[in-house]
């Protein structure tokens, strides 16, 4: 299906979500703890997608992964958000699943992420309300 880079830095959150993805048909090209390992893994790897840990210390990161990569970023949050990271104009993610999450979140997360037109109904849906 889809090639995914990984950025997490909880070896049972990332373990778990390779696992999960694998069972969905999904390949993890690669795994990394750092936003700024990810930059240096995402040009050798070439992901179509990348789940990100958010920090606020990785939310730049995130932004060039897709400004310069072209690579869209799913943020991976907490069940309780930290503060500072409700930046969405900075980093322009496609799309947000709060930990622990569900396969079923999973799966629809990356699809409206890899379809641009399913983008824009989720949008356009969001905006009607």
């Amino acid at each position: 299906m889809s090639s995914i880079l990984i950025v997490e830095d909880e070896p049972f959150v990332d373990s778990d979500l390779r696992a999960t993805l694998a069972a969905l048909g999904h390949e993890v090209t690669a795994t990394t703890t750092t936003s700024e390992n990810a930059l240096a893994k995402v040009a050798p790897t070439r992901p179509d997608l990348v789940f990100m840990k958010m920090r606020r210390k990785g939310l730049d990161d995130a932004a060039r992964l897709h400004t310069e990569y072209g690579v869209p970023v799913i943020h991976l949050n907490p069940a309780v958000d930290e503060p500072g990271l409700e930046q969405p104009e900075v980093t322009r993610p496609y799309g947000y699943l709060l930990k622990p999450f569900a396969e079923r979140e999973l799966q629809s997360t990356i699809e409206v992420a890899l379809d641009p037109h399913g983008m824009q109904r989720a949008l356009a849906v969001r905006d009607r309300w």
